[in-house]
């Protein structure tokens, strides 16, 4: 009698068969879920670096410059240049005046040139007697030479008022001793040196300043 062609799986070996089949189904559906978590991992991390781009690159909100007025009335002596070298009485030399020389009595009244704080108050050794404030806007202005003693109540830290009196000119700089009484200003913006005579109002200037020379005038 001839065999029959169409066999039959033994079952125990269909068992084993089915056993395999479901294995390989459930190792499928594991490495499925794995890379389906690390993808979804991977693109929450790299919204939340597009949220922290974004965050860090906003633009940074800058205070804008206050008006200034003049510090006192007086005579435009020598002029802010970083450039030209000027003639040094004192030193008896040329060179680069990073401030303004404005004559003025001894005595007379320094005042603040805008409201802003007492940075710095300190002794130059060529300078003198120094007040430095700070304004909005990245700024500051620089008072040199100015009398040993200073306004009541202004010492580093301390909030002052545009108009308010810091000092009064003095003879206290060795570095321009031969010239005529002054107050030294000096200006900066984001640290760079400026010519303080640019900031002040017009007006102001227009009220308080003479000029040595017209060369000087603005």
């Amino acid at each position: 009698m001839q065999a029959n062609e169409n066999k039959t799986l033994d079952p125990k070996a269909a068992r084993i068969l089915y056993i395999v089949i479901a294995g390989v189904l459930c190792v499928a559906a594991a490495v499925t879920g794995i890379v389906l978590s690390t993808r979804q991992k991977a693109a929450q991390n790299d919204s939340l670096i597009r949220v922290d781009n974004t965050t860090t690159e906003a633009p940074r909100q800058v205070d804008a410059l206050p008006g200034f007025s003049a510090p006192l009335s007086g005579v435009i002596a020598k002029k802010h240049d970083m450039d030209v070298p000027v003639y040094s009485t004192t030193m008896q030399e040329y060179r680069v005046h990073c401030g303004v020389d404005i004559n003025a009595a001894v005595g007379e009244a320094v005042r603040a040139m805008a409201d802003g704080t007492v940075s710095d108050v300190y002794d130059d050794p060529l300078l003198g007697k120094c007040v430095k404030l700070s304004h909005s806007g990245g700024a500051t202005t620089l008072y040199a030479n100015l009398g040993k003693e200073l306004a009541e109540g202004i010492t580093k830290g301390v909030a002052v008022r545009a108009g308010q009196t810091l000092g009064c000119v003095g003879e206290t700089t060795l570095v321009e001793l031969a010239d005529e009484p002054h107050l030294h200003l000096e200006m900066t913006v984001d640290g760079k040196p400026v010519d303080p005579l640019e900031y002040i109002a017009e007006a102001s200037r227009a009220a308080s300043f003479t000029y040595a020379d017209e060369q000087y005038e603005n």
